[in-house]
């Protein structure tokens, strides 16, 4: 009888992982048998005048909110506003020069889904700013998967750059992340396959309660602040 870590065996694997508390369970689920009809639902947002495509997204206020699985495709500047998701289903958000400053929330907050994907397209820069003391700038409670080959800036003037509740894979494109708290902070697992990611920061580089994987890419942190551990 062997005894292995499941989470690191699985995801090694490409499998998701999750824990139940109240059955005390691991769950182990693969993307590749899951329904993916959420794809059908295909959208845009234009930031700069707030119009929109596809269905399940709502805009009042500068505050835009994704209710339904699907691709979207978001393009244009947004000043004082932010992206929400809360679904059931799959989201993928296709960043392609897309800006978003945001005062009082995170820039892109995924509150819920079944997993979030943010796509950064190819040959685009794009910007995510959040200026609140304690506003961290991308915030996702759900598995995230990063991707493309475009660039992103994130930029925290109190909060994290990133910040995760559960894991956090990235596979590839260019993250310039400035934070006055730490550059990526994971409840879970992080995981990096390819990309660089640039991190400047006050606090922790990379701060993960679980796991930290890389098996690829260019990693590049200056923190700036006294270590509160030097482990």
């Amino acid at each position: 009888r062997t005894l292995v870590p499941a989470r690191a065996i699985s995801e090694a694997f490409g499998l998701n992982v999750d824990w139940d508390d109240d059955t005390n369970t691991v769950i182990i689920t693969d993307d590749d048998v899951n329904d993916d009809t959420w794809k059908e639902n295909t959208g845009t947002i234009n930031l700069t005048d707030l119009t929109y495509t596809g269905d399940g997204i709502d805009i009042i206020d500068n505050q835009i909110m994704i209710t339904a699985g699907g691709d979207f495709t978001i393009t244009g500047t947004l000043d004082d506003g932010n992206i929400t998701v809360k679904t059931n289903d799959k989201v993928k958000l296709r960043l392609s020069g897309a800006s978003i400053t945001s005062r009082t929330n995170p820039c892109i907050y995924i509150e819920e889904a079944d997993k979030a994907y943010i796509t950064i397209t190819d040959g685009t820069e794009n910007s995510l700013t959040a200026l609140d003391s304690e506003n961290n700038a991308l915030y996702s409670k759900e598995n995230l998967e990063l991707k493309g080959d475009g660039a992103l800036n994130i930029t925290a003037k109190g909060g994290h750059a990133i910040k995760a509740s559960d894991n956090m894979t990235i596979e590839n494109g260019v993250l310039n992340l400035i934070s006055e708290n730490d550059g990526i902070h994971i409840n879970d697992t992080f995981k990096m396959t390819g990309g660089t990611i640039n991190i400047s920061a006050i606090g922790d580089g990379i701060d993960s309660e679980s796991i930290i994987i890389i098996n690829g890419g260019e990693l590049n942190i200056e923190t700036k602040g006294t270590p509160i551990q030097t482990e």
